[in-house]
């Protein structure tokens, strides 16, 4: 529950009292500022300690037709607008006697008209760099059917944050019922939405037949002011005839104010400025595109430039580590593999000892031929066969007698057999094979 409203004696009109609490919540701190039908507070959320910024409805505008319902539909549809260049909309919500109240957030800075009061015409890529800005939140805008009809140098606020500064576009949709000021800078009668100064000339003559391209108007006059440091159609004293000579005057040309201005950019203003709608520029976007060359750096928007500068820094370290990390991964994979292939060299020399071994084992085949003796004539035969007979060792000892024969030529070929089978059995493990058997001179049996 909102409690009852304390009038300030103070305030003109009776603004909330600081210390009035409105949607149970919000607690008014001070008045920051009132136009001719609106009241902004500043406030501080009572739980969360979050400074915000609060419109309300003045009294009197809450009897004109239609305004309280307008208020409410375009708050709405400005809390659906997100961006860098659009102040955010945190909540809506209505007070007891049922006036709708806006709250935003708090900005911090100035707005571009009192940047040029204090500084006059500006460079023209920070003037560029300003309207881009808010192009960038009217393209979104105007993306979801919102047309703004109010753009002024008083509606793009000029934020500090941090160390720089950024263009925020203020009251969409709402300003065109909520400025009814005396002068010739404000809003002459609630017929016609808008200022004078930087209304279109179809704005003019009605305010149910706009679209986007009445914003683009009115920011070329924005430019053309930043840029000239006054506005296209001379500072008239009435708000009629500023709506004249928007009507039947051409504006003059830019560079009679400016001569260091490039040709093309004033061109782009001045197209931006035409009478007839379907002669200007079909879009923000398109409008954005010829702007761009002229812009910082000659880039988009310097915000946007900025916030691509941390992303690329904050890669940097990782790909460091991940570098080092892939080389140490490879080093001990070649060093693993230079390990295994010492290892499996120094093995190769072992190889050779299963030749020795079989060399060894069929050496002693050739002693197992006894030599024969020239004065005993026994057969050679039955020394070979006594002596490779247990090269095998399956084979048992000879238990019968040597045969005898006269024909001892022809034993040595008998005797070639078994070295064959002896050197087929070699790679298996044998005994040292016995010595020959004594020479057949002592066998009783030949005496």
């Amino acid at each position: 529950m909102t409690e009852p409203a304390e009038r300030d004696p103070a305030s003109p009109d009776g603004a909330p009292a600081p210390g009035t609490v409105l949607a149970g919540k919000y607690v008014v701190e001070s008045v920051l500022g009132q136009g001719g039908m609106g009241i902004v507070l500043q406030a501080r959320h009572q739980r969360t300690e979050q400074a915000v910024a609060i419109k309300l409805l003045r009294p009197d505008a809450r009897a004109l037709p239609d305004v309280t319902a307008r208020f409410e539909r375009e708050a709405r549809a400005a809390a659906r607008i997100q961006g860098p260049h659009v102040v955010r909309v945190y909540d809506v919500d209505n007070l007891p006697d049922g006036s709708p109240m806006m709250v935003m957030e708090l900005l911090q800075g100035w707005d571009l008209g009192q940047e040029l009061a204090i500084r006059g015409p500006l460079p023209y890529p920070e003037a560029v760099g300003h309207v881009l800005a808010a192009c960038e939140a009217l393209a979104q805008a105007h993306r979801m059917g919102v047309v703004h009809r109010d753009i002024k140098p008083g509606n793009l606020y000029l934020c500090q944050e941090g160390q720089r500064r950024v263009v925020k576009v203020l009251d969409f949709g709402i300003s065109k019922v909520l400025d009814k000021r005396d002068n010739a800078a404000q809003t002459a009668t609630t017929a016609a939405f808008g200022t004078p100064q930087y209304m279109s000339p179809e704005q003019v003559r009605s305010t149910k037949n706009v679209d986007g391209r009445a914003d683009i108007w009115s920011l070329g006059v924005v430019l053309y002011e930043l840029l000239g440091g006054r506005g296209p159609f001379g500072d008239e004293a009435s708000a009629t005839a500023v709506l004249a000579a928007i009507i039947a005057d051409e504006p003059k040309p830019l560079r009679e104010l400016r001569p260091d201005l490039p040709q093309k950019l004033a061109d782009v203003v001045m197209k931006a400025l035409a009478k007839r709608v379907d002669e200007r520029w079909p879009d923000i976007d398109t409008f954005m595109a010829a702007l761009v060359p002229f812009g910082p750096a000659g880039a988009a928007p310097q915000t946007l430039l900025n916030a691509k500068t941390p992303a690329i820094a904050a890669r940097e370290p990782m790909s460091t580590r991940r570098l080092v990390i892939v080389s140490a991964g490879i080093a001990a994979v070649v060093v693993g593999v230079f390990l295994f292939v010492l290892a499996s060299q120094t093995k190769k020399p072992a190889e050779p000892a299963a030749d020795t071994v079989v060399t060894t084992a069929t050496a002693p085949t050739p002693a197992a031929t006894p030599a024969p003796s020239p004065t005993i004539t026994p057969t050679p035969a039955a020394a070979a066969e006594t002596g490779t007979t247990p090269a095998a060792a399956t084979v048992p000892a000879p238990t019968t007698s040597p045969v005898v024969g006269p024909a001892p030529k022809k034993e040595p070929t008998t005797a070639t057999p078994p070295v064959n089978a002896t050197a087929t059995a070699a790679p298996t493990p044998t005994p040292k094979p016995p010595k020959p058997p004594p020479p057949p001179a002592e066998d009783p049996t030949h005496l």
